[in-house]
């Protein structure tokens, strides 16, 4: 299938290659060779595809112009030191072209006028050199640091108007080396976003209220740290810079911060209202704003409240906005975390296909960046819930068991990553060795307090341990802190509410999601029947049965006491009396005893 997409295109080519193969056939294609394995090795790590290696040509992909240019650079830096030790007779050097714009893929090879140009831009390069077109020039100009300086106008085959050409500054008169380019400061960046955090501004005459502005930012700072998917700046480095009036540019160029969150504090009566904001740092753009209403009782106790909120949305409009914008890491670190953000967002879905494809993600991050622990803990993720999507799983405890690999290596590289100790507690939780499942959650719960995701997996978890109060009260903290939560939080919730036997309201709550996971069915099916609605008990049981044939995975010949055992094995429910109030009420709903229990 055939797609049009817009790509940096990298096109080089041997020079003098016809003369090299009179003078030594078998040394020129065995140098040959072993420059193309060093361009792969090179496209591969700057995110790149090479298309083809026809000849004594090299023709390749970007997503990304920044890397391509830097991967030119590294290409012929690499060359020229290769060819120091080599007669000046016999060195292989190459000429490249750099163009972006518009192509057509076929998954295989890649066509179009922007190819077209790149291989002719190739051709005016020197030695060893490099020239891009003006737009390569115009988008990679503020990011790398080397120079350009214009060369000619070109003529191409279907564009009206002459191509402006640049060549890339590089001394090409001896061997390159590597400190004559200059990494840009955004290569050292880290691969999470990084965070800078300026006192608010204060707006009113309530001198009472007026030092909240600086508390309120150190307090943000303070929580927002816990999270392991951010960097952020320290409060004097930042606060300093707030006194230097610092464009956004400055926190990036000077501290390394790619957003930079502010706001103010406006006195209303004896109320405070508080508007933050998000910027992207590179654009200046906004990318999030906020506005909360504080009432005279939570003035004092702000980190309480409002903070929270705060800092629970922030973390999710910095992850979000970083799939779509990073690119300031080194390149194998880019591309792993790349990985990591895309196969998490997969995650989201909760399906056994989505899953997979969010396993290859996880893999090629682990594949270019083994010390990075987030992918590690997708993969747990992943593993430990395969029976919960697929019922009947023939692998289970063997999954649970890769599960619980993958989290122990999560930790061991970070022993204070929140989310591979909650996949340990549902490891735990699910192989029914409660005590260790508990101390998790608690760890979990401990390192990062205000972690929406974490805190509604910990209500499940409490309920199901027999605290469904304290269930309730962390499911409601995880709702009220991330008003925009996907689905799943009801459907926890809803199941929550069943454990504390409000069978009412877990029908409502269930009444509220777009679509009812099987468990959530059969809690639904329960509740209906312990709160006397016999008739919608049955239609929930039959929905619960027919949605669990239909996606059974198991041995065939299944019937409803197989699926009821699936719903044992994936809700571990600590309380003996708690396992009988769930089955008694789906046995009233019409689905058969389940004995053993």
């Amino acid at each position: 299938m055939t797609e049009r997409r817009i790509a940096a295109i990298l096109y080089a080519d041997v020079v003098g290659f016809s003369h090299l193969m009179e003078a030594d056939e078998d040394a020129t294609r065995e140098r040959l060779l072993a420059y193309r394995k060093v361009f792969a090795e090179l496209a591969e790590a700057y995110g790149g595809r090479v298309v083809d290696m026809t000849g004594d040509s090299i023709l390749s992909e970007f997503p990304c112009v920044q890397y391509c240019v830097e991967c030119a650079v590294a290409f012929q830096i690499k060359i020229g030191e290769k060819n120091t030790d080599i007669l000046s007779r016999q060195r292989m050097n190459f000429r490249v072209g750099i163009n972006v714009g518009d192509i057509i893929g076929n998954g295989i090879n890649i066509y179009g006028d922007a190819v077209n140009i790149a291989a002719r831009i190739q051709e005016l390069a020197s030695p060893g050199g490099i020239c891009v077109s003006h737009i390569v020039r115009d988008l990679a100009e503020e990011k790398v640091s080397v120079g350009f300086k214009f060369k000619r106008e070109q003529k191409v085959k279907n564009k009206t108007h002459p191509v402006r050409i640049y060549s890339i500054l590089l001394n090409t008169s001896g061997p390159l080396s590597k400190d004559k380019v200059k990494v840009s400061p955004a290569l050292s960046l880290s691969l999470k976003p990084t965070l800078a955090v300026q006192p608010f501004d204060y707006i009113g005459d309530n001198k009472s209220h007026r030092f909240l502005t600086e508390g309120l930012a150190e307090d943000i700072i303070t929580d927002i740290s816990r999270f392991r998917t951010i960097a952020v700046i320290a409060k004097t480095t930042s606060f300093a810079y707030r006194e230097m009036a610092a464009s956004p540019k400055r926190y990036l160029n000077e501290l390394g911060a790619q957003y930079l969150l502010g706001g103010s504090l406006r006195s209303i009566g004896d109320q405070v209202c508080i508007t933050v904001q998000l910027v992207e740092c590179d654009s200046e753009s906004q990318i999030w704003a906020d506005r909360y209403i504080i009432t005279p009782d939570e003035t004092y106790a702000v980190g309480s409240g409002v903070v929270s909120r705060i800092v629970s949305m922030l973390e999710t409009h910095l992850v979000q906005d970083r799939l779509v914008t990073t690119h300031n890491a080194p390149a194998k670190v880019y591309k792993a975390y790349d990985f990591w953000l895309r196969g998490n967002k997969l995650l989201e879905s909760w399906n056994r296909n989505a899953d997979e494809e969010a396993i290859r993600f996880f893999k090629q991050a682990i594949k270019l960046y083994p010390e990075f622990p987030r992918p590690y803990a997708g993969l747990a993720s992943v593993y430990s819930s395969r029976t919960i999507l697929g019922p009947g799983n023939p692998n289970d405890v063997q999954d649970r068991q890769e599960a619980f690999r993958y989290a122990r290596k999560g930790l061991e590289l970070d022993p204070a990553d929140t989310r591979n100790h909650l996949n340990i507690a549902w490891i735990y939780m699910l192989g029914r060795d409660f005590e260790n499942g508990r101390k998790h959650f608690d760890v979990a719960g401990d390192l990062n307090p205000i972690d929406t995701d974490i805190l509604i997996s910990r209500a499940q978890g409490e309920a199901y341990l027999g605290e469904p109060e304290v269930g309730l009260r962390l499911a409601q903290k995880a709702i009220r802190l991330n008003p925009t939560h996907p689905d799943y939080y009801l459907g926890y919730l809803a199941m929550v509410q069943f454990m504390a036997g409000q069978y009412k309201k877990c029908i409502a709550t269930v009444g509220q999601l777009a679509g009812i996971p099987p468990e959530t069915r059969a809690f639904l099916a329960a509740a209906y029947a312990l709160a006397g609605k016999t008739e919608a008990a049955r239609k929930a049981a039959d929905a619960f049965t027919s949605e669990i044939r239909s996606i059974w995975i198991g041995p065939a010949g299944a019937d409803a006491s197989d699926y009821l055992r699936w719903l044992y094995q994936i809700a571990p429910i600590k309380q003996k009396e708690d396992v009988k109030r769930l089955f008694a009420g789906l046995e009233q709903a019409g689905l058969p005893r389940l004995s053993g229990i």
